[in-house]
């Protein structure tokens, strides 16, 4: 079954306390990283239970979204729906970083 992009922007959306809540929207390899006015509001629990979510983490300020290789259409759904604005792509995958002990 293939990806619905716009759903999973559209229901991250919320979880993160809605557009007015995301200064600025923009991505790794694998993560939407969302910088936050208030990360209190952010649902992580809520995150992970979006279909097509891998999982979310909070590193530093800011919130990332674990979604995968197609996180470039999330985000691009993402900031169409929310009007946020959007950065530029981070050239990092965290995911094979060796892990800290």
């Amino acid at each position: 079954m293939a990806v619905d992009n716009h759903q999973i922007a559209a229901d991250v959306l919320p979880l993160v306390g809605g557009a007015e809540n995301v200064t600025i929207a923009t991505n790794c390899m694998t993560r939407l990283r969302l910088t936050l006015k208030d990360n209190s509001k952010a649902d992580l629990e809520g995150l992970k239970k979006v279909k097509g979510v891998l999982g979310a983490q909070f590193s530093g300020s800011q919130l990332q979204v674990i979604i995968g290789q197609n996180v470039p259409k999330v985000l691009a759904e993402f900031v169409a729906i929310s009007g946020v604005k959007q950065g530029a792509a981070v050239d990092e995958n965290l995911d094979d970083a060796p892990k800290e002990k």
